[in-house]
């Protein structure tokens, strides 16, 4: 599981805007989180989403809003699937009157003006007319503001992440995504947010579904694949990202990514 940062180079429509597609060859869910509310449109197949806990499949035409902060993940279900991924900065809803609240347990959205909005957005996004980034700007504070009106959300105070295992796991987290290039123990890092290393790895593994080694691998993995795409050599990126060994590098890397280093090197 890691933490999501989005740099928006448009600082006119700081907004993430992609068209993604999924297969079910690839190896493994890849569980994050963001501090910003996403849209989920699907286009094609079946998607499997998974929203803090709660798991559910989604097909063509559904459109999908998750709570900022909520961990989740996609997976194809029987064939590649398609979808749209809208991720608004919070400044747009700033700008707009919009405080962030926590979405109720149904993310999927069905009120017909809302996803009409989203199929606007799409078009704007094509067609580029004058003043398509503020058009777009525009509906998508009115596809929050008349989510939060359907849902009865008022103007409330950021979510509040209280529960403690989640917590727990974020701070872990966003140590090991800081510190991924340095050499340190499961002791260490329990110490350093004040547990034992058992505790720890118990509310981990409890959280994400993976041990805490298992967590630290994948983030370096992440990292790896960054660097290799970046131009770097395998040998070179064995000790960017953390690893003491190039041939544990290359084994652990295929299994967490599903193919070899080489495969990612930007050529």
């Amino acid at each position: 599981m890691f933490f999501e940062r989005h740099v928006h180079n448009d600082k006119e429509l700081p907004v993430y805007y992609q068209h993604q597609q999924h297969s079910p060859r690839e190896p493994k869910y890849e569980l994050h989180w963001h501090e910003t509310l996403e849209w989920i449109y699907v286009t094609e197949g079946k998607v499997e989403i998974r929203i803090d806990e709660d798991v559910r499949t989604y097909v063509a035409g559904d459109l999908v809003a998750i709570s900022p902060q909520s961990p989740h993940c996609f997976r194809a279900i029987d064939k590649d699937c398609a979808y749209y991924c809208m991720i608004p900065d919070n400044s747009i809803l700033s700008a707009g009157g919009i405080e962030l609240v926590t979405l109720s347990d149904d993310h999927l959205v069905t009120n017909e003006d809302i996803k009409y909005l989203f199929d606007k957005i799409i078009r704007e996004y094509e067609e580029k007319k004058p003043y398509y980034k503020s058009c777009i700007r525009a509906d998508i504070v009115l596809m929050i503001a008349l989510l939060f009106r359907e849902r009865g959300l008022g103007t409330l105070p950021a979510p509040n992440m209280g529960d403690n295992a989640m917590r727990i796991t974020k701070n872990a987290i966003q140590y090991m995504e800081e510190h991924y290039s340095e050499e340190f123990s499961g002791e260490e890092l329990a110490a350093h947010l004040g547990f034992s290393r058992s505790y720890l790895c118990h509310v981990i593994s409890k959280v994400t579904g993976q041990s805490l080694t298992e967590n630290l691998l994948y983030i370096r993995c992440r990292k790896a694949r960054e660097f290799l795409r970046q131009g770097h050599s395998v040998g070179e990126v064995v000790y960017l990202a953390g690893f003491q060994n190039a041939s544990y590098f290359c084994r652990t890397y295929k299994r967490m990514m599903g193919v070899a280093p080489s495969a990612h090197r930007k050529k």
